[in-house]
């Protein structure tokens, strides 16, 4: 299992993969960091949704449109399942 964090125009080759193993007690505040540290500095909140329900969705944006997305703070400690 792995974590893959992505942003716009950014080609897949230059995408960054981190393993999920690696998350165990972190923080959300805690996985920006580890995707670039620029982003754990501006670090405010985090669009959540557990695993399961965002595959029962056709996408991303229809979890936001159903409210399936929680808002968690920088100190949400992240649990098995989560997509970030």
């Amino acid at each position: 299992l792995a974590k893959v964090y992505t942003g716009p125009g950014v080609p897949p080759e230059r995408s960054r993969t981190t393993r999920a193993h690696l998350f165990s007690k972190l923080t959300a505040e805690g996985l920006a960091g580890r995707i670039h540290g620029d982003i754990e500095k501006g670090f405010i909140r985090a669009e959540v949704i557990n695993a399961a329900k965002l595959l029962e969705l056709p996408n991303y944006v229809a979890a936001k449109e159903t409210g399936s997305l929680r808002i968690e703070g920088r100190d949400y400690k992240l649990v098995p399942d989560d997509v970030v």
